[in-house]
């Protein structure tokens, strides 16, 4: 975990006081990631449960 603040503060350039709790990324992806199939048939009902 201490690798993980250490790196965060070296990267942002963030004083010994400041402590990181959690980085949000953001902006678009290097590549295009296939994503998977996730239907599933057995999970649609109609008119009933």
């Amino acid at each position: 975990r201490q690798n993980y603040i250490d790196g965060f503060r070296k990267l942002l350039n963030l004083p010994k006081h400041i402590i990181p709790i959690s980085l949000i990324p953001m902006g678009y992806p290097d590549q295009e990631i296939e994503k998977p199939d996730r239907f599933k048939k057995d999970r649609i009902h109609y008119n009933s449960f």
